[in-house]
This record gives C-alpha cells, structure tokens and sequence, in this order.
C-alpha cells in the first residue's frame, strides 16, 4: 500500500483506489456499496484526505484534521441523518462546486445516496453527466440496485463485503502482536453484533 489508510480488510479496493489516484485515472465519482458497519464512509473520509492532502496523507496537517472533523471547505459532507436528500440539498451542492477552489479537488461525500428523492437524483444526474473539473463524488450506499441505474452506471462501483469475526481477531493479532485475548475477544463481539444486525 502507497498510504496507511490504516483500515483492517479492504485491501483490494484499497488499491484499486490508490491504482486509480497513481494513474491519474481519478474517476469524477465513486459508489461504495455494501453493507452497514463495513467502513465505506471510513473510506470515503480518508480517500477525500488523500486527494486533498499536500503532505502525502500525512494526517496532522490542517488540511487532514479539518477533513476528518468535516469543516474542510472543499469537502463537503452530507451524512446519513436519515432524512431524504432533496432537490435543495443537490442545489446546494451544485452551487457550492461550481466555487472557486482553494484546494487541489472539490469533494463531495455523499452516505446513503438511496435517500435522494426522484427530483433530487435527476438533479444530481445532470451533475455527473457533467461534472465540473477536479470535483469528485465519493457516495456511499447499502446496494447498487437501491440507486438510480443511471447514477450507478456513471459511478466507478466498488463493492464492500462483511469480515469474520475469526478474520478480524487474526489482523489484530498479525497487527498488534502485543494485544491481549481479552482487547482480540472484543474485536470478535463487535464484528458479531454488526454481522448480526443485517
């Protein structure tokens, strides 16, 4: 790996993704899909400082820790509040990409695009369809089939799948060979609640 994303699995869309950005073969928009609980808008967070980041994602400068507070000015954030995207929401971002940059990208992170009304989905299409220079969309969703086909098909899918718990206690141990069984068995009991809420 190129960065230290710092991420347990994933490795290959990780790559895929650092493939993507040593290529210069960026896509305009990306859709990560899979289920809850498996780091997609981690993801989506550290892709966006990766992008934006003059120091290599080195994490501590001011581009990095605004980024992960979300107070980046040209990463824009729209987390899952569960309520719908509307057609205002897709204005706003609209608006506020066609800005002047003052960073490298104009990044959009968009959790749960499956709450995008109709009106606001045809909207945003429009969006993608024609994207401004140096914007990217990083969007996150349970399945493929819950976006708008056109979206998707527009959007470079990556697809994000649950770990074992016996998977994720033996990165622990590989990763911190000096954790005890008792901090492994945690990490056992959390992936067992999040597999078992789907």
């Amino acid at each position: 790996m190129i960065y230290n994303w710092n991420i347990i699995g994933h490795e290959k869309q990780l790559l895929a993704l650092e493939h993507d950005i040593a290529s210069d073969n960026l896509s305009h928009a990306y859709l990560l899909c899979g289920p809850s609980h498996v780091g997609k808008y981690t993801v989506a967070k550290k892709l966006a400082s990766i992008l934006q980041c003059e120091n290599n994602f080195c994490g501590v400068c001011p581009t990095c820790i605004q980024i992960r507070k979300g107070s980046h000015i040209d990463t824009m954030e729209y987390e899952n509040n569960h309520e719908p995207i509307k057609i205002g929401d897709i204005r706003e971002i609209i608006a506020r990409s066609n800005m002047c940059s003052q960073s490298r990208y104009k990044i959009v992170i968009l959790q749960s695009i499956a709450r995008m009304t109709p009106e606001a989905a045809n909207a945003f299409l429009k969006t993608l369809e024609e994207p401004y220079p140096r914007t990217v969309f990083i969007m996150t969703a349970g399945f493929a089939k819950d976006v708008l086909p056109t979206i998707a098909s527009r959007s470079r899918l990556m697809k994000f799948h649950l770990f074992s718990s016996d998977f994720l206690a033996n990165k622990m141990r590989e990763l911190y060979p000096e954790s005890d069984e008792e901090t492994i068995s945690q990490v056992e009991i959390v992936a067992w609640e999040d597999r078992s809420s789907h």
